[in-house]
């Protein structure tokens, strides 16, 4: 009888217990972390934890911290249960270049709210990509282009020389540029005389997807005859 008792008694502890962690808010998110800030997006990374029974729904707010107003607010879809699952987000309304910026992040369901986890965040200037045809030299069926590149690693560089009547491309791919390292080569030209060169930089976040960062193009003829003035300064641009 004695053992009877003290079994039950058991069972009802650990069943009170359970409802007790099942009868409540969810957990905070965790592991909060900014994926990728550019001067135009902000992805951030975050896990979802215990629902505590009930389908929880992860809200996200972005705040500029100069004047304390809300800049984005994103509502994720409702999760039944994700505990502990890897979760991105993405702020791209409002965002503004050299700006400071918090990020918080909170999981509410039917019996209440989590705590607010928050993470700050600095967006970097307009990232510029440049050339001009000062710094692009013909050799033979090969154009030889350099180029600056400013606020942003690029992680990749996609490049085009086209014949500007006819369309016809010369494409190449560079899947990593050293931050030294600016020259690139278009290494088969079409044959003709006016071309029309485009660089596309790429970065890339954490996880290894990649975001654009900006385009530059420049028009120039074999036949146009361009002295390079010392350091060259490149002025053809298109910013993002």
């Amino acid at each position: 009888m004695l053992i009877f008792a003290t079994t039950a008694c058991f069972i009802c502890i650990y069943y009170f217990r359970y409802l007790a962690l099942s009868s409540g808010p969810p957990d905070e998110p965790s592991s909060l972390t900014a994926e990728f800030v550019a001067s135009y997006v902000i992805v951030v990374g975050f896990n979802c934890m215990w629902s505590n029974g009930s389908p929880q729904q992860i809200f996200l707010q972005l705040k500029s911290l100069s004047n304390n107003n809300e800049v984005d607010i994103l509502y994720p879809i409702v999760y039944d249960d994700c505990y502990n699952s890897s979760n991105y987000a993405y702020f791209k309304n409002g965002i503004q270049p050299e700006t400071d910026y918090e990020v918080s992040v909170w999981s509410t369901n039917d019996l209440g709210s989590s705590n607010t986890v928050k993470l700050t965040v600095k967006t970097p200037k307009i990232f510029k990509l440049e050339f001009s045809p000062k710094t692009i030299t013909f050799n033979g069926n090969q154009a030889i282009i350099n180029f600056t590149a400013s606020e942003g690693q690029i992680s990749s560089l996609s490049i085009q020389c086209c014949l500007e009547v006819t369309g016809t491309c010369d494409y190449t791919a560079y899947a990593k540029v050293d931050d030294t390292d600016r020259q690139v080569t278009c290494a088969n030209l079409p044959t003709g005389d006016l071309y029309v060169f485009s660089l596309t930089a790429f970065g890339r976040n954490r996880q290894g997807s990649y975001y654009y960062l900006g385009i530059a193009r420049v028009t120039l003829s074999r036949t146009e005859v361009i002295e390079p003035e010392g350091e060259f300064q490149a002025t053809n641009n298109e910013e993002n």
